[in-house]
């Protein structure tokens, strides 16, 4: 079974072999996983909001 759609939850979902997720987003410890395999974005998030916040007036 595949789940197409984005999940936010534990990352340790994904390992769970009842299915395979396509994309998961675990907030907590800032990781993203992708057809099973984990990226930590945690560092990149402070210079995500740093240029999001300064396109904001240009939108």
């Amino acid at each position: 079974m595949i789940f197409p759609d984005p999940m936010i939850g534990p990352y340790q979902t994904a390992k769970v072999q009842y299915g395979h997720i396509f994309k998961l987003v675990d907030p907590n410890e800032e990781i993203f996983v992708v057809l099973g395999v984990e990226f930590r974005y945690g560092t990149l998030r402070p210079e995500i909001q740093r240029i999001a916040g300064s396109t904001q007036s240009r939108i």
